[in-house]
């Protein structure tokens, strides 16, 4: 088995991109495979919470947070007759961490992408997922994709 883990990431959402940007700057080989033809990082905008900033701080993008976000220092639960059953402090909620955030979706994109360009093959699928292991020696697994290739041009990952 090689000493280098290569891992496939499918998905090129927040989550595969935030998972492969920390695969990567653990030294591991990564490929991004993405079911949609083009990149699709727009929509709306984001709550983060205190734990979600404090996890994405530590990939690296806590500058781009605090430049491309807004803090959020509170939350208003209003029932479906407008009555506001509650006010939360997030400041007070997560005080002695660090603060809540709302930023686009593309700007966490941009800012996920931007800390480690881990390239995205697009309008790719898994079809088939197969155990390489020979009783002898664990060789990882083999991934067929739906474009005959997927990443790199390769059909094992």
């Amino acid at each position: 088995m090689p000493n280098q883990l290569d891992v496939l990431v499918v998905g090129a959402g927040i989550a595969g991109r935030a998972a492969a940007v920390a695969l990567e700057c653990e030294g591991m080989s990564v490929d991004v495979i993405e079911r949609y033809s083009e990149s699709r990082s727009g929509g709306a905008g984001l709550f983060l919470p205190g734990n979600s900033v404090r996890a994405l701080t530590a990939l690296g993008v806590g500058k781009h947070l605090s430049e491309s976000g807004a803090p959020v220092p509170g939350r208003r639960l209003m029932n479906q007759r407008g009555r506001v059953p509650a006010d939360i402090d997030m400041a007070e909620l997560w005080r002695g961490t660090v603060g809540c955030v709302g930023i686009t979706r593309g700007d966490l994109h941009a800012a996920l992408q931007d800390i480690v360009p881990v390239p995205v093959c697009h309008g790719v699928t898994v079809d088939s997922v197969r155990y390489s292991d020979d009783g002898m020696h664990d060789d990882g697994v083999h991934v067929d994709f739906s474009d005959g290739g997927g990443p790199a041009g390769t059909t094992s990952s």
